[in-house]
């Protein structure tokens, strides 16, 4: 058996030598690449090392968020002020917030609601934050049921505040699609078209478009009270064939108005609803509505995938239309996510599109108040490790100048959450409030962010009276 020799220890260190500096050499060229679903990241040896120092290039001020370098992601900025303080850019004007707190304050009595509509993405998909924003309102002004619902929806599996199913044969159309005159979309951001039946017969059941609701055990939401379709223009020869849990009936759709209303019960609670559409013409059928003679109501419209901008594409009369039926006191615009990339760090185009949704939302609904809510922290990976989207305080900016310009509310959510770095916090948290997409709250961050939202509303409440009785 031969000795070892010096050169048989040499070879190995050198190899690692090489190893390290060829490394090395990996880390200091930039091979980013991305195309299609082909994606190269950095590689960068010390990413573990250097990670904690980027935090250095954080800078706080007062009043705005921005970026100082936009070649710099480390370079995000966060407010110092009061952050989880609802903005009142109408405040004084006669418009902002007033009106809402006006109802608030004036709600009294049998027949007198409360109504507001949350327009949102994917972060309020599932009745998500709604439901406990609807609740915390009701424990306080009163009213029962889940308010709008939509005819078919994509999530309705796991929606808990009410069970929902429906047939496969509806024609569905959305505010991503193109839309004809024919087909005029809803206040939901959906329009559903039910089969058409040719036959002589009323009763086709084989043939129609059907739609099940059913209450679910919780309080508020155990009984249907009153039950209303909303649906667009209609021929003589359109029924709809119900059963409210009373016997079977049948409602004429012969509405001329570009929305209608159909009362189908109101007078004793059920527990369920089952329609069946018997339609000769194309009918859009746009929603159905669960709720009391009286008190708050709080309804979802969330939207995957949706930036806001397309609500210009609902059509004014048909915004006006509903309002003529639901008289919305508050609107709130919950959008953002869909806008964010990291790589991205001009929105001029997303300001200008926002400032043309809410100034359309503002000529259908002149007397509602409106309360924009910032997108909220977002992380992405960068050099293995999750921070935020460099791209989220830059909407945050651009929403709060666009509230700022309309003179409505403003709400920054991402500042209310914790700022930079929240949503890592919030997933990785004993007890995680979101899910590890490190982009949507879980259930348990749904309800701190309604309930936050909800005490906001109460403090600019509490002020808006004090200024009002002049204390």
């Amino acid at each position: 058996m031969s000795n070892p020799t010096p050169r048989s220890f040499l070879y190995p260190f050198l190899m690692l030598l090489v190893s390290i500096v060829v490394l090395i050499g990996i880390s200091l060229i930039n091979m980013e690449y991305e195309r299609g679903e082909i994606s190269i990241k950095n590689f960068s040896l010390f990413a573990d090392i250097v990670k904690s120092k980027s935090k250095k290039h954080l800078t706080v001020v007062n009043d705005t968020v921005f970026l100082k370098d936009t070649t710099l992601v480390n370079s995000l900025s966060i407010l110092a002020i009061d952050s989880m303080a609802i903005e009142d850019f109408g405040k004084g004007t006669g418009i902002g917030l007033a009106h809402f707190f006006e109802m608030l304050i004036s709600h009294k009595g049998a027949h007198k609601k409360i109504r507001v509509a949350y327009f949102g993405d994917s972060m309020i998909e599932g009745d998500l934050l709604t439901q406990d924003l609807r609740k915390l309102l009701q424990q306080r002004y009163g009213g029962k049921g889940v308010g709008v619902v939509p005819i078919t929806s994509n999530n309705a599996g796991f929606r808990q505040s009410i069970r929902h199913s429906f047939s496969e044969n509806w024609q569905m159309y959305s505010l991503l699609d193109k839309i004809s005159s024919d087909k005029p979309l809803g206040l939901t951001g959906f329009g559903f078209i039910p089969q058409q039946n040719n036959g002589d017969s009323i009763s086709l059941p084989e043939n129609n478009s059907w739609i099940k609701y059913t209450a679910v055990q919780r309080v508020g939401l155990d009984k249907f009270h009153t039950i209303k379709l909303y649906y667009g223009k209609s021929k003589e020869g359109n029924y709809l064939e119900y059963n409210n849990g009373y016997g079977n009936k049948t409602a004429k759709l012969n509405g001329t108005n570009s929305v209608n209303e159909a009362i189908l019960n109101e007078k004793v609670p059920t527990q369920s609803f089952y329609g069946s559409f018997n339609c000769k013409e194309s009918t859009p059928v746009f929603a159905m509505s669960f709720e009391s003679d009286s008190g708050a109501f709080v309804d979802n419209f969330a939207f995957r995938g949706n930036s806001g901008m397309p609500l210009t594409k609902i059509p004014y009369s048909v915004l006006s239309g509903f309002n003529n039926y639901l008289n919305y006191d508050l609107i709130i615009l919950h959008y953002g996510l869909n806008a964010t990339n990291p790589k991205v760090t001009d929105y001029s185009w997303y300001e200008k599109g926002l400032n043309n949704m809410v100034a359309h939302l503002k000529n259908a609904f002149p007397n509602t108040s409106i309360l924009v809510v910032s997108v909220n922290d977002k992380s992405y990976k960068k050099d293995g490790e999750y921070i935020t989207d460099p791209s989220v305080p830059l909407i945050v900016d651009v929403e709060k100048r666009v509230a700022e310009k309309n003179k409505v509310a403003f709400w920054n959510l991402y500042e209310a959450m914790g700022g930079y770095n929240s949503m890592v916090t919030w997933v990785t948290a004993d007890t995680a409030l979101a899910n590890k997409d490190y982009t949507h709250p879980n259930y348990k961050g749904a309800t701190k962010i309604a309930t936050m939202l909800y005490n906001e509303l109460n403090k600019e409440l509490d002020e808006y009276k004090k200024n009002k009785e002049g204390i």
